[in-house]
């Protein structure tokens, strides 16, 4: 474990002297190799576009399929780049900022940021955090020696992290009652109890109902929001959620969600993570998408 810490930490060293045109013609290499091989991250990456795409020719799916790929490993390095950057390197590399006014909190109320894994969503975290006082639930790595590294990362502009437990939504909750901002990633399959069934990319994927909870107890505004990779840093999407994301019904909210955050994917699809097992829990278990 030791030897894996010393390595990983000099990896990431290294990996953060890099620039960002570096760091993505790394990624594009990287990631036609994996393309040309029989992998994981591949079968997984086509059977997603499949599901989400039935109507996309094989050779339009297989080009966004690549795409997405070299994006992924595009995204250590700049992971690297982004978690020793100081805070006046991020806000130079941002384009555009397009909604940045819906990042202002309601008189009594606070803002859910829903932020899914689409883009850079570790740079726009830091970059939003320099902007609002901001809480964001954390769960730690299954490498122990990395969490150090990543939670330090996070917080280092001023992030409240706290635990993805009970007491992690009850941190989150007075958050927004003190009229301050959280900062969510939704499209991460639930643990236990923590989700439901709600359609999403033509599948009815178990989703979290977190944000459906904190908005039925707290009234807050919810804001959708993506940090695309543009050609010289990174272009900052901020957009009010589906108005149905506040319905007092569950299901009704949760499948509000996930049609947002359908929409931003729709913007830039290639920038999403599709080799993620994300219909893994259905409904019907004799249903197995990722058995290769």
């Amino acid at each position: 474990m030791k030897f894996q810490k010393i390595v990983v930490n000099t990896l990431l060293k290294l990996l953060s002297k890099l620039n960002l045109r570096q760091a993505r013609w790394l990624g594009r290499v990287l990631g036609s190799i994996v393309w040309r091989t029989d992998s994981g991250p591949k079968k997984s990456t086509l059977r997603n576009l499949e599901l989400a795409y039935p109507d996309m020719n094989q050779a339009d799916r297989d080009l966004l399929a690549k795409r997405s790929l070299q994006h992924m490993f595009s995204l250590l390095p700049e992971f690297a780049i982004t978690w020793n950057a100081s805070s006046d390197w991020l806000q130079n590399q941002v384009q555009s900022i397009q909604g940045e006014a819906l990042l202002a909190c309601p008189e009594g109320k606070g803002v859910i940021i829903l932020a899914p894994h689409l883009g850079n969503w570790e740079a726009m975290g830091q970059i939003i955090a320099t902007k609002v006082a901001m809480t964001a639930m954390y769960a730690p790595p299954k490498q122990a020696f990395l969490e150090p590294i990543v939670r330090s990362a996070r917080e280092r502009f001023g992030v409240n992290m706290v635990p993805a437990t009970a007491k992690g939504v009850i941190g989150l909750t007075r958050a927004l009652k003190k009229n301050e901002s959280v900062f969510i990633l939704p499209d991460q399959v639930p643990d236990g109890t923590g989700g439901i069934h709600a359609p999403f990319f033509n599948v009815n994927a178990f989703t979290m109902k977190l944000a459906a909870g904190l908005i039925s107890r707290t009234g807050c505004k919810v804001v959708m929001a993506a940090g695309f990779q543009s050609a010289d840093g990174w272009n900052i999407v901020l957009e009010e959620a589906d108005p149905e994301i506040y319905s007092e019904d569950v299901h009704t909210s949760v499948a509000a969600m996930n049609r947002s955050v359908e929409k931003l994917v729709s913007y830039h699809p290639e920038q999403y993570q599709w080799e993620y097992k994300r219909f893994r829990k259905l409904q019907d278990p004799s249903i197995h998408y990722y058995r290769f």
